[in-house]
């Protein structure tokens, strides 16, 4: 009996088994020196879908990754690794309250997140400071979403069936008016 339908098995087994392991991760992290930045890990590979320069053809993908990653919020599953949030003001009364407003918004807010899907924060590196010697405040957040690739494979067509019809217009468009452009710029 030959060997090779065995081998050709187990290596479809071995991929299926990998594809079924698989996670998509999003990542969005904000900082006061850095400002936002939203990534998309898969395996170890990432792309950084912002910031990028604000292309219309750039923005129609966000709008787009967007959508898609509303559609997989339902399967995802949310951690929190570092949330630092250094609270000052002016005066230390001022200071104290907008602690307190702080406090209180982000636990609601974490809250209402826990609701939602399950959530995982490190407590370790969760803080929020009142720092009555400054009188900046700063924040530094990131916010890890995780769904296997079967949920996300699942969420994708009915997405991509009512949106890519758009975005393949504005992009057909974009092509049209680019070549007109230039058979414009190469008549004169």
């Amino acid at each position: 009996m030959p060997v090779w339908p065995f081998i050709l098995g187990g290596a479809l087994l071995l991929v299926l088994v990998f594809v079924l392991t698989l996670h998509i991760r999003v990542s969005a992290a904000y900082s006061t020196e850095n400002g936002i930045r939203i990534r998309i890990h898969l395996l170890f590979f990432y792309f950084t879908v912002f910031p990028r320069r604000a292309r219309p053809l750039t923005i129609h993908l966000i709008r787009l990754g967007t959508k898609i990653g509303m559609a997989m919020l339902p399967y995802a599953k949310i951690y929190v690794p570092h949330m630092h949030i250094r609270v000052a003001a002016e005066d230390a009364a001022e200071t104290a309250l907008l602690y307190g407003a702080v406090s209180g918004a982000t636990a609601s807010a974490l809250a209402s997140l826990g609701h939602l899907r399950p959530t995982k924060i490190n407590t370790k590196r969760a803080t929020i400071v009142a720092d009555y010697l400054s009188t900046a405040s700063s924040v530094d957040v990131k916010f890890v979403a995780s769904a296997g690739f079967l949920r996300a494979m699942r969420v994708l067509p009915p997405v991509l069936k009512k949106e890519l019809p758009a975005f393949l217009t504005f992009v057909r468009e974009r092509k049209r008016k680019e070549k007109e452009r230039l058979r414009n710029t190469t008549k004169l």
